[in-house]
């Protein structure tokens, strides 16, 4: 009888982990690209810099969405990736490349810096370059989780800081270009002022 009473439960419990298997999508919720933004900031603290400081906005859009048990969200991938992000300047030419990131003129063990706009803190990861934030973006899947998420629209926010040299020129319009599609903006060159509220530095 307790052969049989063992049988039964360890089927049971096969039964449950079969169930659960089952029930747990074997593909993931993605996001895609919905707006992006750009922005001169001061930063307190940093107005002495004789370089520009630029905040990059980008809202990703949920998606496609497959829930796991408990109704949880999987953070997934990029539906449409981005094929090349362009910055021009008033002469219409890419100065993407003239962008630094703001540790090199700022700390070089940063690695989020907390920002804030009014009552909203929001982290800005160190990011080397334009080309490294579209891989990022690209690959990106649970990362997203790290970015700011606003409950409200369901969507995450990331933002993103560089540095325009002293001499170079200034950005005007930015573009988001994808395979069938893309997304652009003006740039504000008017200053907008963020508060930096933490520095979170990298591991030596």
């Amino acid at each position: 009888m307790k052969k049989n009473i063992n049988k039964i439960t360890w089927a049971c419990y096969l039964l449950v982990l079969f169930w659960l298997g089952a029930c747990t999508p074997n593909q993931v919720h993605n996001f895609q690209i919905d707006n992006i933004g750009m922005q001169n900031v001061s930063l307190d603290g940093w107005q002495g810099s004789n370089n520009k400081f630029y905040l990059m906005k980008i809202k990703l859009k949920h998606c496609n969405e497959y829930f796991g048990i408990g109704g949880i969200p999987y953070g997934g991938g990029i539906l449409d990736s981005v094929c090349n992000i362009v910055i021009f300047d008033g002469k219409n030419e890419d100065v993407a490349n003239s962008l630094k990131p703001v540790s090199s003129f700022v700390e070089d063990s940063v690695k989020t810096l907390w920002g804030r706009i009014g009552s909203k803190d929001f982290p800005c990861h160190y990011c080397l370059n334009v080309r490294q934030l579209q891989n990022y973006l690209n690959r990106m899947t649970v990362e997203v989780r790290g970015e700011y998420y606003s409950k409200e629209e369901d969507a995450h926010y990331m933002y993103r800081l560089f540095c325009v040299p002293k001499g170079q020129p200034l950005p005007k319009k930015l573009i988001f270009r994808f395979d069938k599609y893309s997304i652009e903006c003006d740039v504000n060159n008017i200053p907008k002022r963020v508060k930096v509220t933490r520095i979170d530095k990298m591991e030596p």
